[in-house]
């Protein structure tokens, strides 16, 4: 049995799709973007600069934090060619002579009366090509943004989240197709586009078919029976012009998706994953998109994650985050990636102290017993098939070669996964150990500070609790002499050592490298 994290197993095709993004340019027709860069104010982002390092990229994050921005800017990234026309997702930029179809800022940065538009902003997309094309900045200055011009030439698809709407809600579309208009321009799906069709909606399909009049599309579908898209349903409707956009741009394009999830249940989600990867590996597409779905992000290769997180003003983009760590930033609710079994809740305190914010957050430490049972939890943990991580962590004075042999005979003649096996410093119990480090002034001064006392108090107050004989009543002895309770009182102890002591930050960053390890 091996356990896994969500996202961090890579299917033969997803391995493909990083191989051809690092071996770029020679795999890909047209630049790819690589990043994206906002100084200056923009729909509130002071600053945020968003890589990209896979062909398939999901954009996560809270409400407000600025995903939908980053696609806008995705989209106008490029200079479409002469004559493109767009692909019609009810939104489209603003109807131009031909020739001169793209995007513009306009099309998706607008102001109304009382709201401040944007100015003094920078914008900067980096590409990846051959022969490499340097990165281009655009600054909005006196109301105008430059000369649209200068952007490398791309085909791209732009699909807002106005596609769900259903078509007999749209008046237009209502008009245009009670009855089937004799000029519109019939498109059949595929055979590939077909069978992905059938594998995403789980249904019957022989065929499909969208009708292209007056930039409007409308679908045609032949099951069990044929009906149009007055009878579907708003995913099953963008899912047919999905597919339909994916195998008819011209290889190298750049589709930009605004919440990928909305309309389809859990399975469909998951299968669509599936064919974003794929159809990108056979036609050399940049996918660039955005979620909330905890689901959709499950499925997707951990790099092609980024979370957009904000800190009051602050904004950032986290690439490569794991499930947990995204849904614990987009719930507000920590949702743990490592279990960390220890003995008891001294060595529970001393593990938490050593570690910093951002690795605590992503960790449950348990305290479960002795030797004996910690190995034996940490067993079964994994024998359950809990897809959490989890490793122990014994005291110190447990030897390598006991831990071991416990584990052997733990799991005995079962095929399963050995767990890791780490051990606190020093070759003692946490609290003999942290009490020795305490004689170094460095962890004295550190003492002193966590106690609000005097360096000759905290001398004093350290010579009593060394000379108790047995060192579990570290918390009991402090807490006599400071009326703070037992188990503040060895947390400050903890707190005293582990924070600057060599041994717990290699523990430290151990934890941490265990967490963002990535596997084939």
């Amino acid at each position: 049995m091996r356990i896994w994290m969500p996202g961090r197993h890579l299917s033969n095709q997803e391995k493909r799709l990083r191989e051809m993004w690092n071996s770029q340019p020679q795999a890909f027709v047209r630049p790819l973007l690589e990043s994206i860069s906002i100084s200056g104010g923009l729909r509130g982002i002071g600053s945020l600069y968003v890589p990209f390092s896979y062909p398939v990229s999901v954009l996560c994050g809270k409400n407000g934090v600025g995903k939908s921005t980053v696609l806008a800017l995705a989209a106008l990234a490029f200079h479409t060619p002469p004559e493109w026309d767009f692909p019609n997702w009810l939104q489209r930029p603003r109807e131009r002579p031909v020739g001169n179809s793209y995007f513009t800022f306009r099309d998706f940065f607008l102001s109304t009366a009382g709201e401040s538009a944007p100015d003094r902003v920078s914008v900067t997309w980096r590409y990846r090509s051959e022969p490499p094309i340097s990165a281009i900045t655009f600054n909005k200055s006196n109301g105008r943004w430059g000369k649209y011009s200068r952007r490398p030439v791309r085909e791209i698809a732009f699909i807002p989240m106005s596609r769900l709407l259903p078509a007999h809600e749209i008046a237009s579309i209502r008009s245009a197709f009670s009855r089937l208009p004799a000029n519109s321009r019939v498109s059949t799906l595929n055979e590939d586009a077909l069978a992905q069709l059938v594998f995403v909606m789980e249904g019957s399909y022989s065929a499909a078919e969208i009708h292209d009049f007056k930039r409007h599309h409308f679908q045609m579908v032949h099951a069990s029976s044929r009906y149009s898209a007055f009878n579907m349903g708003g995913g099953e409707r963008w899912v047919i012009n999905l597919l339909h956009t994916l195998h008819t741009l011209p290889q190298g394009s750049l589709i930009v998706i605004e919440e990928i999830e909305l309309g389809l249940h859990t399975q469909a989600q998951h299968r669509l994953a599936k064919v974003l990867v794929d159809v990108c590996v056979k036609r050399k597409l940049q996918i660039i998109c955005s979620t909330h779905s905890n689901e959709f992000l499950d499925v997707v290769p951990r790099e092609a994650r980024v979370l957009l997180h904000k800190s009051g003003d602050e904004h950032e983009a986290i690439k490569s985050p794991t499930t947990r760590y995204a849904k614990s930033v987009m719930s507000g609710v920590v949702q743990p990636e490592l279990m960390i079994y220890c003995e008891d809740e001294n060595a529970r305190i001393l593990i938490e102290e050593s570690l910093e914010h951002e690795v605590r957050v992503r960790t449950s430490i348990r305290a479960v017993g002795n030797a004996d049972a910690v190995i034996r939890q940490c067993v079964s943990h994994i024998r359950s098939g809990n897809r959490l991580k989890a490793i122990c962590i014994l005291d110190g004075d447990v030897s390598e070669s006991k831990a071991t042999g416990k584990i052997s005979r733990e799991i005995g003649t079962e095929d399963l996964e050995s767990p890791e096996c780490w051990f606190l410093p020093g070759g003692t119990g946490p609290e003999k150990w942290a009490l020795g480090q305490l004689e170094i002034d460095d962890y004295a001064a550190e003492f002193a500070i966590n106690f609000g006392c005097s360096l000759t108090e905290a001398r004093s107050m350290i010579e009593t609790a060394q000379s108790q004989l047995d060192p579990h009543n570290l918390g009991r002895c402090l807490s006599d002499r400071t009326a703070l309770g037992e188990s503040e009182c060895v947390r400050r102890v903890m707190r005293s050592v582990a924070r600057i002591h060599p041994e717990a930050m290699d523990m430290r960053d151990r934890i941490a490298n265990l967490l963002d390890q990535r596997e084939e």
